[in-house]
């Protein structure tokens, strides 16, 4: 067992040094030798299971039977065999190859051919410009015993490849001999060659629908409503038909029919500066819209065969611009007219951002925000520390309420606007949620130093500072009755309750102090900020004179 173990630690030390250790011609594959033919690669020590010998295999002494000079460094098996006769088997799997000094070929920059089968070379001319082959000695791998199995070959293809079948998968070896010559009948090896094991492509899959066709042309093209079909194709396996219906009926809303064709629709399309608007899609609204016409150079449009006995509206489509609309009116003749005034789109922007609010378990809060722009954003979407809440559990719009509120539902909310215009973002507001009977407000004040005149020391160091107190301003809970709308109420936080006058003795006079004796919740003390910015025309660009500056629905300002 101590042989065995030793020819497999040998074994995993040739494995290991894979990469370093150089066998066959692994410097440099592409050399010829100047003109011999390369040496035939040896057995790839990796191919052997030697193990199946019984002994394994070990090495041998180090060779050392040239010295460098002339064309280079050879050691070859023959000689080696000539000068030391009996110690290198018949058959060698492995070799290595180390200079004197113990170094590795590519360590010291040399390239060298090495065989099992062969021995070893290092010529001259091959090393790079100034350098010459190091002395080398050499040592081979031998097997403790002639025969043993190579390794298992990689498992075949299953033999079956139809889902839902079976079949087999075969992998075989070979039985190795390291002797020279010997009769066939001698190579034999116990176990076996070849070995099977039973495989499958797996079960095939449910039979399952491709996607939907395109939608068919509707039964109808004007008039009543009709009907259009769309078809999807079974995956079939087996024969097994797929669940449900392969073709799907839909009602479509035809276009009008010109029931009317002595009546016309004409009508513009301009900007809100007066500018003509060409090439501007006009629809008659309905379900579906019903393209009319388009506007031409002048931004004007006509369209025949409309019946004006009802009311209607019409819109108008164009890229970079807001969708408008607006009534057609009828003058009695046959004609009617339409004009509509087009704005360029305005990215969202918002006026209204959510507010903190401190809630006790088991209220109700409401959160709300409102953005403007062109057109007017109708799409909200609210967050709650970053997840999107559900529409259609919460039934939410610019406005989120939630009901009887759980500690789980504290955090951040903030809520987004979206237009075809861009996306707008509100600033985040923070939800606290308090247990039953817990303040958010302590009436003892936190401490906060000022500093007196230095005739006023308060203690023997000489300290002149005094804690006069302070309340944090955070949030109190509020009275969900109260702000259940989206007003600008100013909430409630933590404020200065009570206040008392103390007298600071500096240097016979009394110095009169204001400290704050007692916190509770109050209104929040709304902040002032100086906006400034100047207003310029869409258009043109010109500054605009005598103009309205509003902070949400109220007037602040003249331009």
């Amino acid at each position: 067992m101590g042989e065995l173990a030793l020819a497999l630690l040998a074994l995993a030390a040739l494995h290991g040094a894979g990469a370093t250790e150089p066998l066959e011609n692994d410097s440099e594959p592409g050399k010829s030798d100047g003109g011999r033919k390369p040496w035939k690669a040896a057995p790839s020590l990796a191919e052997l299971d030697l193990d199946t010998a019984g002994k394994g295999a070990e090495w041998t002494s180090w060779f050392n039977i040239d010295h460098p000079g002339g064309d280079g460094d050879f050691e070859s098996l023959d000689a080696i065999r000539f000068y030391y006769r009996g110690r290198v088997c018949e058959r060698p799997v492995a070799i290595q190859a180390r200079t004197t000094a113990w170094e590795l070929p590519e360590e010291v920059g040399e390239v060298v051919h090495a065989s099992p089968k062969k021995g070893f070379r290092c010529l001259n001319k091959e090393q790079p410009r100034g350098k010459t082959c190091s002395n080398y000695h050499i040592r081979f791998l031998c097997p403790l015993e002639h025969i043993y199995w190579s390794h298992w070959s990689s498992w075949s293809p299953c033999s079956r490849s139809a889902c839902g079948s079976s079949g087999t998968q075969t992998r075989t070896r070979r039985c190795v001999n390291a002797r020279l010559a010997v009769a066939l009948k001698e190579v034999k090896c116990k176990g076996k060659a070849v070995e099977r094991r039973a495989c499958s492509a797996g079960p095939c899959p449910e039979p399952a629908w491709m996607e939907w066709g395109p939608w068919g042309p509707c039964s109808r093209s004007c008039g009543s409503a009709g009907t259009r079909v769309r078809r999807r194709s079974c995956k079939k396996t087996k024969k097994v038909p797929c669940a449900g219906p392969a073709t799907e009926l839909q009602k479509c809303p035809p276009e009008p029919c010109p029931a009317c064709p002595g009546h016309t629709l004409q009508g513009t399309v301009v900007t809100a500066g007066g500018v003509a608007l060409p090439d501007t899609r006009i629809y008659l609204e309905g379900r579906p819209p019903v393209l009319l016409a388009r506007s031409d150079a002048h931004g004007r449009f006509a369209a025949g065969g409309l019946c004006q006995d009802t009311p209607a509206n019409v819109s108008a489509h164009r890229d970079g611009f807001a969708t408008a609309l607006a009534p057609i009116v009828s003058n009695g003749s046959g004609v009617a007219v339409a004009h509509l005034t087009l704005h360029r789109l305005e990215k969202p922007y918002m006026v209204l951002h959510p507010k903190a609010k401190v809630r006790v378990a088991g209220q109700e809060v409401t959160f709300c925000c409102k953005a403007s722009g062109t057109p007017v954003p109708k799409k909200y979407y609210w967050y709650h520390n970053g997840t999107l809440l559900d529409r259609k559990v919460l039934r939410y719009s610019s406005r989120l309420v939630l009901r009887g509120v759980t500690p789980e539902q504290a955090g951040t909310y903030h809520c987004k606007a979206s237009t075809e215009a861009g996306v707008t973002k509100s600033a985040p507001a923070q939800l606290t949620v308090l247990a039953q009977g817990q303040q958010s407000c302590k009436p003892e004040p936190e401490p906060s130093l000022v500093e007196l005149p230095s005739e006023c020391p308060q203690d023997a160091a000489g300290s002149r500072y005094y804690n006069v107190g302070r309340c944090p301003p955070t949030p109190c809970p509020g009275n969900p009755a109260k702000e259940s709308g989206c007003g600008g109420g100013a909430g409630r936080c933590c404020g200065v309750r009570r206040m008392e006058l103390r007298e600071i003795p500096c240097a016979g006079s009394l110095l009169p102090v204001k400290v704050v004796a007692e916190c509770g919740c109050g209104p929040c003390a709304q902040p002032r900020v100086l906006v400034q910015g100047r207003v310029t025309a869409a258009d043109t660009g010109e500054p605009l004179r005598f103009g309205q500056i509003f902070l949400g629905g109220r007037k602040v300002r003249d331009v």
